[in-house]
């Protein structure tokens, strides 16, 4: 049996990754919520390796061994990408399989909806249709969201920070999102799922009037403003914030990526990963997740007016170009005047790096094998919707 036996050096040299993080730009009440999840010692997802960088250890065997922060950081990043790729399988594996038997017991059981199997489309009544799609919508997100929340433990304060701190930044990274939005949009104007849903419901009617069409209305709304907040929980909320252990850049990134992924739609996957990123770095900066819930909002709102102007107007050409022009040239004004105002700081200079290079961490996403799956079906979801 080895004898282990640790030495200190007499000088204080203590490394705590947890107290070293920058947390600059957040909330008292964040800080505290965060540094107290971080540094609870039974807590396998997060990385607050504290040592005395003087401190060896002696093993009979081995000899003088030095315990490492590398070594700490890849086991719990390990985990995290593990828990994390196992709900976004979840989420998939409710979107095209749960969403399937769930109709096809409502339709053995009489009710008019039924699954297609030439494409992932429901059709039926109206009703039917949008009372599917939401229960849907719903479980995807707030399956994987309860099981982070009852895994990974950490506070809603720390999670889902609310207190706003700097409302130039909140009306900014609104701004930068129309802007993308517009960017993005000038060869692909709409997302063929919302211009499928809007056909749908407006089916039965020549011109548009959302006031007799309740099924669009409450469908809309829906789409607009619960899937963007329950998006944002999600994936800017205990995802991004968990990552951010391991550096903002790459929580800012990796969240902002899957979140393009899971979309599975590639000609709107780079808009999706665009406002993702805004929609992440808008928490660094503005302190609060509602401002990422708003950067959504936004995105979804432009896409919905041009889906009106593409299925409702004969000139929606004309008609179109004057409202993206209109679209980008306010924001891109408000963009300016708020940022000529305001503390130009650049929020991912803040840890930057950590222990693990950003390679070694890339890398850990395709070896961890719950990641890589939901990479590969993503990759597959799309290649079907190209070929077949």
């Amino acid at each position: 049996m080895d004898c282990m036996q640790t030495k200190n050096y007499p000088e204080n040299n203590m490394l705590d990754v947890t107290e070293n993080f920058d947390y600059s730009g957040q909330s008292e009440e964040y800080i505290k919520a965060y540094k107290k999840w971080r540094k609870n010692p039974d807590n396998p997802y997060a990385y607050n390796y504290i040592r005395n960088s003087n401190e060896i250890t002696f093993s009979d065997s081995e000899g003088f061994i030095r315990t490492i922060p590398e070594e700490k950081e890849r086991e719990v990043l390990t985990r995290v990408l593990y828990i994390f790729g196992t709900v976004l399988t979840l989420y998939l594996f409710t979107e095209f399989v749960i969403s399937r038997i769930i109709v096809t017991l409502l339709d053995l059981i009489g009710i008019n909806v039924h699954n297609s199997f030439l494409n992932y489309s429901f059709y039926g009544g109206q009703a039917e249709i949008m009372t599917v799609m939401i229960i849907v919508t719903l479980l995807k997100f707030c399956l994987p969201a309860l099981i982070l929340h009852k895994t990974i433990k950490m506070p809603v304060k720390a999670s889902l920070p609310c207190r706003l701190q700097s409302s130039k930044d909140l009306f900014f990274c609104i701004s930068l999102s129309l802007l993308v939005s517009v960017i993005t949009s000038i060869s692909r104007a709409y997302s063929d799922t919302t211009k499928e849903y809007f056909s749908f419901f407006n089916s039965y009617s020549t011109e548009i009037s959302l006031l007799n069409q309740s099924e669009l209305v409450i469908y809309m709304f829906f789409d607009i403003v619960i899937v963007s907040i329950m998006s944002e929980i999600l994936f800017r909320g205990i995802i991004f914030q968990t990552l951010r252990q391991f550096g903002d850049l790459y929580a800012v990134i990796v969240s902002s990526v899957f979140s393009a992924l899971i979309s599975h739609d590639i000609s709107m996957m780079p808009a999706v990963f665009a406002v993702s990123m805004i929609a992440s770095i808008s928490i660094l900066r503005s302190g609060t997740v509602f401002t990422a819930i708003s950067v959504r909002i936004t995105n979804k709102i432009y896409l919905f007016s041009l889906t009106i102007i593409e299925l409702s107007f004969s000139d929606m050409n004309i008609k179109r170009s004057y409202f993206m022009v209109i679209c980008f040239l306010t924001s891109l004004i408000i963009a300016f005047l708020i940022w000529k105002t305001m503390d130009n700081k650049i929020v991912l200079k803040k840890n930057i790096t950590t222990f693990l290079t950003a390679r070694q961490k890339i890398t850990m996403i395709f070896t961890t094998l719950p990641t890589f799956t939901v990479i590969f079906l993503c990759i597959t979801i799309i290649a079907t919707n190209i070929f077949i």
